[in-house]
Parts: C-alpha cells; structure tokens; sequence
C-alpha cells in the first residue's frame, strides 16, 4: 500500500506477489475509478498517484486495499 504513494508508484506484480491474485482483480477493477478521476497513472503496470492524488492518498489507498466489503 505504502509504494502508492511513492514517485515509482505500485505494479500489478508487486500487489500479486503481495496480496494474491483475487486482490489484483479487485484493484484492476476498482482502479478506474481513481485513474477517471485524475488521481493515479496507469504505465505499463504500474500504478502512480498523481498530484492531485497525492492530496487523497489516504483514501485511494483505503479504497484500493481494504476490504470493504
């Protein structure tokens, strides 16, 4: 969660080897949300907040890593 918010942000293959793949799913859904928003960039698998998402990050990370359900 905490490679968010740094300036090399998070890959899939980190949250994978981290978490699993059901939360890859989750995130790679869940996500949009946060990149329609302007908040995250998506390159090449990686994931990183943008400035306005860096304001958020708190959240973002809440909405992309808790269970929520």
């Amino acid at each position: 969660m905490i490679s968010l918010r740094t300036k090399w942000g998070i890959s899939l293959a980190k949250i994978r080897q981290d978490f699993g793949e059901e939360i890859v799913s989750r995130f790679r859904s869940d996500v949009t949300l946060y990149i329609s928003k302007g908040e995250i960039v998506e390159s090449g698998g990686i994931y990183i907040l943008t400035g306005k998402g860096k304001l958020f990050a708190d959240g973002i990370s809440a909405g992309l890593f808790l269970d929520n359900d």
